[in-house]
């Protein structure tokens, strides 16, 4: 069993949890390949309007608006998670940290800014591994806790969006075959499906499950697979209409220990029922067992997103699924999207399209950057350059799924002595 750890542990210091109300001006200007600044024409991933020159504006991302600080906090011993997550009307900023022993949790709307005077709400004493999704007007969360005979248990629990519980926490199931890791890499994940939400998690194979919205359980768990790996595997969750879909990337046991870390990527789909749309397939049997991967709902199927070919710089492959689970086509994302994938959330489905916000981890430098692309791995128009202070990191992306195709994303960057948490939206054009 592995020593708790997270991927994205960083240190913080309880006494300094407090959100900024007020934009930072103080940050650079993005800009595109050629270093102009501002999201004008050329500059925000459009080099055009509508109309201009008689033709059609080319395909992009445009920004909203200056990053916004979310969280501020020194470097202690401590760690932190975050996520970004969309209601339908505004943005839910949630964080875990383990020196104030809590999860908490501030409300945006839909610029970003922050509602009610931006107070930070506990949701949670400190939880290992915590997941959440929103759905059936309230944020579900799932997460693992050892218990008092050497196993673990699994937990659920719903609060409405002032962070208030809705009911006690429900536990799901327990188990000395669920390993106990700091962050949700590995599990549990949740899904919001109708009627309630599916669940993935990991105890010597991928199961998957569904629970009402209070946590009553529904069907499950029922294996999805991965019962040849030889420790746990990366999990991911995706959950749309009458389908769920499961995916995992691990290192199976046959394997013999190399230089190169190579893995299996898998995805089983199942009905809301939890009825299996045949057998677990096999995307990559050359994946990369290090980062994370992705798997998303489209509308019209399923996209899984992961690191490949560990012998040849990791490119990050896409493939498309259909509505039920099997793999019709497969490419290779475009620069500047290589491997390993980054945590946790950097891809978002925005109506026809990607959005992918990437950092530069592997070399620790400054910056980010924000690229639009098709299900083929083909960038659609120039990525948008996001300077940051400090090597980024923690990114998400969620979408409005509406037809503003706006996004909204956060990352974390780290500066001498501090943590920063910093959020900004982008629209698709035209």
């Amino acid at each position: 069993m592995r020593a708790p750890r997270e991927d994205f542990a960083i240190a913080i210091c309880a006494a300094a949890l407090a959100a900024a109300l007020a934009s930072c001006s103080h940050r650079p200007l993005p800009f595109d390949g050629d270093g102009a600044g501002g999201v004008g024409p050329g500059s925000g991933g459009a080099s055009g309007v509508a109309g201009a020159g008689g033709g059609a504006a080319p395909r992009g991302l445009k920004l909203i608006g200056e990053p916004r600080l979310l969280l501020d906090v020194p470097v202690t011993a401590a760690q932190l998670y975050t996520a970004l997550l969309w209601t339908g009307d505004e943005y839910l900023f949630v964080w875990r940290s383990y020196d104030s022993a809590g999860v908490f949790m501030q409300r945006l709307d839909t610029s970003g800014q922050t509602i009610d005077g931006g107070g930070n709400m506990r949701l949670l004493n400190y939880e290992s591994a915590v997941d959440l999704a929103w759905g059936g007007d309230r944020l579900a969360a799932v997460w693992k806790r050892r218990n008092a005979v050497a196993g673990t248990d699994l937990f659920f629990q719903a609060f409405d969006r002032e962070a208030r519980p809705l009911r006690d926490e429900v536990k799901l199931r327990s188990s000395t075959s669920i390993d106990i890791d700091g962050g949700i890499t590995y599990g549990p994940r949740i899904a919001a499906i109708a009627g309630g939400f599916a669940l993935a998690w990991y105890e010597g194979q991928v199961v998957a499950a569904t629970v009402t919205v209070d946590g009553r359980a529904q069907q499950g768990p029922e294996p999805a697979g991965g019962d040849d790996l030889a420790s746990a595997p990366t999990l991911g969750l995706a959950a749309e209409g009458d389908r769920i879909q499961v995916s995992w990337n691990g290192w199976p046991s046959s394997s013999r220990p190399s230089a190169l870390p190579t893995a299996v990527m898998s995805t089983r789909a199942f009905t809301r029922q939890l009825q299996a749309l045949g057998a677990a397939q096999v995307l990559d049997g050359d994946g990369f067992l290090a980062g994370t991967h992705q798997v998303l709902a489209t509308g019209s199927g399923f996209l899984a997103l992961w690191g490949s070919d560990p012998a040849n710089a990791a490119p990050i492959a896409v493939a498309q699924l259909d509505t039920d689970g099997v793999a019709r086509a497969a490419a290779t994302m475009a620069p500047p999207i290589a491997g390993p994938y980054r945590s946790l959330a950097p891809a978002a489905w925005n109506g026809d399209h990607l959005v992918v916000l990437w950092d530069r981890s592997p070399t620790n430098e400054n910056g980010l950057t924000l690229t639009r692309f098709g299900v083929d791995g083909v960038a659609q128009g120039p990525s948008i350059a996001l300077p940051t202070l400090g090597p980024a990191s923690r990114l998400c992306v969620t979408a409005h799924g509406g037809q503003d195709r706006i996004v909204g994303f956060i990352w974390s960057e780290e500066i001498p002595g501090a943590y920063e948490v910093y959020f900004q939206q982008a629209m698709a054009v035209p």
